[in-house]
């Protein structure tokens, strides 16, 4: 579950990448409220100057095809795990097809004068949830779309089996139970991954897309076992 999460490819570490996403919410906002066409929207990324560009640096190393102009496949996380995962836009069916709309949290703090991405993240991350409508193709001019079948396969998997989680908000209460598990105050908690990957595939914690604190019992408890061998923690989420 947890790991489509962590293997997306939003790399978010580096120092410029605040101002990459501001960029690219800027270069989305050109096309808000226009007929939604991927095509269009990898040319208009491709016509990015490398000088004056935060997000080109990250794709000018990247290979280049035999005409020399960028691969184009490497956009695909612009266009498609930017939107999907942290909301900067969404389609919208209309009688002349899926139009493109930015959100209006990414027009209230990345497309200003001074971009705050910090409030942009805090609003949007949360709302990242299980089951979702990742995976799908959209037609331009049209409200078709089509569906791949091993995400379609996966979507009504969750479907079935109840699952209703948000990452973010699980690992923020999982942040919260540390600290009064381990009396420290909410700055200085900490969850190992594998507790993570242990609570997201947890029936008890992953139908409800905000949990509960419960520290009642140890028969409620979830026991897991640090990898880096610290010895044993536990934590209850139902």
């Amino acid at each position: 579950m947890i790991t489509d999460l962590f293997s997306h490819k939003i790399h978010s570490s580096g120092d410029t990448w605040p101002e990459k996403l501001a960029e690219l919410a800027a270069i989305f906002s050109e096309f808000d409220g226009l007929n939604y066409d991927r095509k269009i929207l990898e040319e208009r990324l491709q016509k990015i100057s490398p000088r004056a560009s935060y997000f080109a640096e990250d794709i000018a190393s990247k290979p280049r095809t035999s005409g020399g102009r960028l691969d184009v496949s490497k956009f695909r996380d612009e266009i498609s795990a930017y939107p999907a995962y942290l909301g900067i836009y969404f389609l919208e069916q209309s009688p002349r097809g899926w139009l493109l709309k930015l959100s209006e949290t990414a027009k209230r703090f990345l497309i200003r004068e001074e971009p705050d991405v910090a409030s942009f993240l805090r609003l949007q991350l949360p709302l990242f949830q299980y089951p979702n409508a990742m995976g799908a193709a959209y037609r331009r001019y049209s409200n078709h779309l089509r569906i791949q079948t091993n995400v379609r396969d996966r979507t009504l998997s969750f479907i079935s089996q109840g699952i209703h989680l948000s990452p973010v908000r699980t690992i923020v209460i999982a942040l919260k139970a540390d600290a009064k598990l381990r009396n420290v105050d909410l700055l200085n908690a900490s969850i190992y991954f594998n507790e993570i990957f242990g609570l997201v595939n947890c029936s008890e914690v992953n139908q409800v897309a905000l949990p509960s604190i419960d520290l009642s019992g140890n028969e409620n408890f979830i026991w897991l076992k640090p990898s880096s061998g610290e010895g044993f923690r536990g934590s209850c989420f139902i």
